[in-house]
Formats: structure tokens, sequence, C-alpha cells
């Protein structure tokens, strides 16, 4: 059997995130107020409005989300137990961004993650410093403003990037937290065979202090930290390349002060 049939062509356009999110940051700042920002689409503002930190346990209450019950505590005292959680920073936020990528499809992903954790702030109207570099240097430092400028200057900055080449990783990277819990815990051993192994992660762990000391991102993000109201919330839009163990360590290094470090979109440190 045989049938004809008419077909007519489809014209299909693609656009990119980066291209779209900066078109909402546009008309965000047309708007230049949090009117404008209610009728974009709620979804697109990918980066959590509440930034929070666990506090502690309590018997659950009518109306408690369930998202919050700790299963383990609920199973161990025979009653519904929920984690409390209270709001991390708030007062002022720094918007830390790495310009590295290895090509243009890592360069839109990085735009678009960038802008639009940029975008919340504004949305949420706080105030936010920028701190952007790359691989090499310190590329722009913003003190604290009104979070519409901060994210004019985002746009301007996100204008120029350009994929980079830079070493990429092999290994998978230590966790800074883990190998100091593992020096602390081998330091209560007196065996041979555990002092052999604490020398070897206190030197690995000393190793990686001092590189990240003179690394763009721990740079950057210490020098426009000097000048932030405490408590605020640190967010970073990086693809996670070439400035993971730096994160990890300014990270460790400001949580003590005060700060909350949080990852814009899909980025994870684990």
């Amino acid at each position: 059997i045989q049938i004809d049939q008419a077909l007519t062509p489809v014209e299909l356009h693609v656009i990119p995130r980066a291209r779209y999110a900066e078109w909402l940051a546009h008309k965000f700042l047309e708007g230049a107020g949090v009117r404008a920002a209610a009728s974009l689409p709620q979804q697109v503002f990918t980066l959590s409005k509440r930034a929070v930190e666990y506090s502690y346990n309590r018997p659950y209450q009518s109306g408690d989300p369930l998202r919050d019950i700790d299963w383990k505590h609920t199973l161990k005292l025979s009653q519904l137990i929920v984690k409390e959680y209270t709001e991390s920073g708030g007062k002022a936020a720094i918007m830390a961004i790495n310009l590295s990528s290895a090509d243009a499809e890592e360069a839109d992903k990085l735009t678009f993650e960038a802008i639009i954790a940029m975008l919340t702030l504004a949305r949420e109207a706080i105030p936010t410093a920028l701190a952007v570099y790359d691989e090499k240097q310190i590329v722009r430092l913003v003190p604290v403003t009104d979070p519409r400028k901060t994210l004019r200057e985002t746009l301007a900055t996100l204008k120029n990037i350009t994929p980079a080449v830079y070493v990429r990783r092999s290994l998978h990277p230590p966790q800074i937290g883990r190998l100091k819990r593992n020096i602390g815990l081998l330091k209560l051993s007196e065996s041979s065979s555990a002092r052999q192994l604490l020398a070897l992660l206190d030197f690995e762990h000393r190793a990686i202090e001092e590189s990240a000391r003179t690394h763009p991102a721990y740079l950057a993000i210490s020098r426009i930290s000097q000048n932030v109201q405490l408590p605020a919330t640190i967010v970073v839009a990086s693809l996670l390349n070439h400035d993971i163990e730096a994160l990890q360590v300014t990270a460790d290094k400001l949580t003590g002060r005060g700060f909350s470090i949080i990852y814009a979109a899909n980025s994870s440190t684990g």
C-alpha cells in the first residue's frame, strides 16, 4: 500500500540557556523591583530561597513538614521527631563566580547558573557583593551593594566569558572535613602504623591548604568577605574544576566565622 503525504517542515529555534537567563535579568532590571520579578516564571529560580542549617531535634507537631522528620531518632524514641532548622545568612550575600569553562556548552551552563543565582538574590532584595575569578587571577571584586547593581555587574562580567585551557583533575578531590577528622582520630592512636598514616595525611592536608591560600578562588572570596556584615551567605557558581580544593578550604575557614556556603543549581562539592 502506498500513501502520499505532504509534510510541512518545522523551523526549530533553540535558545541557549544563558541567553534566556540574560533576558530574564533584563526584564527584572527594567521593572527595577519585586513587582517585575513576581511576573517571572518561578521555576527558573533554581537557587533555594531558604538557606538553612540544622539546629536541633524536637517532637513532631501538627503541621510540621514530613520532609523534616528525623527517621533515625523516630525509630529510637518510638515517637515522631523532626529536625529544626534556622536560617543562615539573610543580611548579606557574596556571589562568587568561577569563569573557567572548557567549551561553549560549559560556558552556557555556567552563565545560566550564575545569572539565575544572582537574579534570585536580587529578587529577594539581599544586598550582595561580587567575587569573580578564573584559573589564573581575580577578575572582579565588587563590595556589598544594591543587588540590582550587582546583577548588572554580573551580566557585564559574564559577557566576556570564553572557554579556557586548564589542568583537568584525574583523581577524585579529597574532602577537607573528612581529612581533618581522620587526622584527629589518628592522633589518638599510639601504634607505629597509625603514626605513619598520620604523617601522610597531615602532609596532604598542609599541602592542600598551602596551595589553596594562593588560589584566585580563596583570595577573591577571602578579600571580599572582610567587609561583609555577619551572618552572611556565600553563593558559588562554579563548574568545580580547578577550584574545588580551594573552595573547600575557603568554606572550612569561613563557616567558623559565621558564613554559610551554598552552591548554585547543579553544582555540588559532595
